[in-house]
Order: structure tokens, then sequence, then C-alpha cells
């Protein structure tokens, strides 16, 4: 069994560092340097991978998505894609009641991938089945960390879960990367479930199907790199300390409003649009 400890954000970055042999499809297109890789971990795999088993897709852009319009509907395209393909796996329909989680501390903006996302959806789990016409059942919330609250985000979706039973959860959180050329630009989607904190040295319980009892997915975007990662000139100090660009601002806001757009549209299809 591996410790959670060892689990690494970036699943296709951890598996190139201890196998050189791994299948996996990709698929390319030159439209934006778009770029997808497909991996299937499995459960006699993990020990040597250090990776949870499960399917993982990695959608890769080039930093364009940052500042064409153009380019952030190509990948919210893309993410959805991805997203309509697990949702007719785990039989997801629009009657589904399924539950958005931003995990993170939205008083860091690197950190505040997850609650921009959420706060960009479009809730309608409380509304009567006969007024939501074609939207389908999405609530959603915000687990903060604990260092804020008193109360690890494990203990928050197990509580809620139980009480709500979503079909499906989806959680959201900002990763950790080893290069540069992929912050703000990888969109990772995963079955596996996720574990807050794993990036920085301070993982916590995680958050998948065995400990939910309930179907879960994970959608990450990097927006810190180690400072070993930086360069050789980097202080010894700093090696372990995580760091983010100075345009974090904006990748956190464009990528959570592709995000958002691509839930959304998964949930609720494109007449979502009409009600935000």
């Amino acid at each position: 069994m591996i410790k959670e400890s060892e689990f690494f954000n970036i699943v296709d970055e951890q598996i190139e560092a201890f196998s050189q042999n791994f299948d996996f499809k990709k698929e390319k297109n030159g439209k934006y340097d778009f770029e997808k890789l497909t991996y299937d971990v499995l459960k006699e795999q993990e020990k040597d991978l250090k990776v949870k088993s499960g399917h993982y897709e990695c959608l890769n852009f080039s930093n364009l998505i940052l500042f064409l319009k153009s380019a952030q509907n190509y990948a919210t395209k893309k993410l959805f894609e991805v997203l309509k393909k697990f949702f007719g796996e785990l039989k997801i329909t629009k009657n589904s009641l399924i539950l958005c989680v931003g995990l993170g501390n939205r008083g860091i903006v690197s950190d505040s991938l997850g609650s921009m996302v959420t706060q960009k959806l479009l809730a309608t789990s409380s509304i009567p089945l006969s007024l939501r016409k074609d939207l389908g059942c999405l609530c959603f919330l915000n687990t903060s960390v604990g260092g804020l609250t008193g109360v690890e985000s494990f203990l928050i979706a197990k509580s809620v879960t139980k009480n709500l039973k979503p079909d499906l959860i989806i959680f959201v959180d900002t990763l950790l990367t080893h290069s540069l050329k992929r912050l703000g630009v990888s969109f990772q989607v995963s079955n596996s479930g996720i574990t807050p904190g794993a990036g920085v040295f301070n993982p916590q319980k995680s958050l998948d199907k065995n400990s939910l009892k309930a179907p879960v997915l994970a959608i990450g975007v990097p927006m810190l790199i180690l400072g070993k990662d930086l360069g050789k000139n980097i202080l010894t100090e700093a090696k372990n300390m995580a760091f983010a660009t100075k345009e974090v601002d904006i990748y956190i806001k464009v990528c959570s409003q592709i995000i958002a757009d691509a839930i959304n549209k998964a949930c609720h299809g494109s007449g979502y649009k009409n009600y935000i």
C-alpha cells in the first residue's frame, strides 16, 4: 500500500519518474498545441508507480488559452468531452445528483481554484424537478482548509455525502507541477480521487470512492511549482517551497471559468447559459 505522502499531483510526471515503459494513449492536435494523455493505472501497479489506481486524462494546451477567448472555448470543449465520457461510464443523467466540492484556501490566490470554480456553477438541486425543466441537478460547497476552519476537508465532504447521497462528487483543487510550461495550461481529470495537501507535503485523508462510498472525479490544474524545479541558483532553503507566477490571478480566473463552463455544460446542457 502506498503512503499518501508519496502521491504526486501530476500523474504523468510521477509515472515518468518511476517507469520508462508505461503504456499510455496520446492524442495530439495542432490547434493551440492540444495534447491529451490517457493513463490507466492498475491496482497492482500502485506500489511501483506510487500512483493511485484509476483512469487519468490530462489535457495540455499552449499558453494561448490564457489570453485568447477562442482558445479558452476550445479548452472548455475538450474538458467537457472528457467529463461527458466519465458521466456516460457512471450512467449520470440530468436527474442524478452531482455534488461539486471546491478544495483549497480561497484566501490565497494560487490555492483558490476550487472556490473560484464553485462560485461560477449553476446550483439547481433545491429547485423542484417540475421547475428545473431541462437543467440537471447540481449543488456545491467549499471546504476551505483545516488550518482555517479547524475541520478537515474529508470530514466535511464525508458528512455532506452521508446526508445528500450524491450520485457523483466532483472535487476541484490546485495542483503542483515540476514544469514551468504546465502552469495554468494542464487540466488533469481522474476517477481515483484526490489527497488534499499532498503537493505541499501536508497530505490529509484521501477523498475517493472507498472513503466516501460514492463515485468521485477530481479536476485539477497546476498553479504551483517547487523551488528546486526553478533552476540551479535557487536558495537551498527555498527548494522545497511552492511558488506561483506573478500572473497566477489571471491563471485562476481563466482556468476556473473553463472548468466551471465544462461542468455546467456536462450537468445542464448548453441551455445553462440562459440562467447565468
